[in-house]
């Protein structure tokens, strides 16, 4: 099940709450407490939300989706994604942890309703997701290392290498045993 959120006003970056000297400026204490009433409405309008559709807090791993449609076209959008998780925090999990796979994707600009979409869902013992020629596999079991592998590509030869799906480009003899190489420079066996 796929949880979808949206909060309105546009989004705050989390990067750009850097204090000057030891008590901050009289800015710096204004944006921290903008940040602080951001992550607020966050929670709140998610438990509102969560309350209307019957829904229990997630456990377990997580895998977060976050859309940004900003009042303007600044900011970076990875440093969006920590305000809006500490914010996500107390209403959809219970630590942001839980968290192994978060993406975030700018909408575009909307200056009439700048606003966040948020899309959360529990995360299966394992998850694959295709991105180009790249297959990312997300484990469940406790391992944190994400498990990258290349997709072999499609070649319309009849013999192509197992391994890769590359052409085979030669032969060689090995052992007195013949091997197909193809473009990868993977060996298979001939006969």
């Amino acid at each position: 099940m796929v949880y979808k959120f949206r909060v309105d006003g546009h989004p705050i970056s989390k990067s750009n709450f850097k204090p000057k000297g030891s008590g901050g400026s009289a800015a710096s204490r204004k944006r921290d407490a903008d940040l602080k009433a951001y992550e607020a409405l966050i929670e709140w309008e998610v438990k509102k939300q969560m309350e209307e559709n019957g829904w229990e807090p997630l456990e377990g791993h997580i895998q977060v989706f976050i859309i940004l449609h900003k009042k303007w076209d600044k900011g970076d959008t990875q440093n969006y994604q920590k305000s809006i998780c500490d914010g996500l925090e107390k209403a959809l999990y219970a630590n942001d942890s839980c968290i192994k796979l978060i993406t975030t994707f700018d909408g575009g600009v909307d200056r009439e309703n700048p606003h966040i979409e948020v899309l959360a869902r529990p995360m299966e013992k394992f998850e694959y997701i295709q991105a180009g020629s790249l297959v990312y596999n997300i484990p469940k079991d406790g391992n944190k290392h994400l498990k990258i592998k290349k997709i072999p590509k499609k070649n319309k030869a009849k013999d192509v290498c197992p391994d890769c799906g590359a052409g085979f480009v030669e032969t060689r003899v090995l052992y007195q045993k013949k091997y197909k190489i193809c473009k990868n420079n993977h060996g298979i066996p001939v006969g």
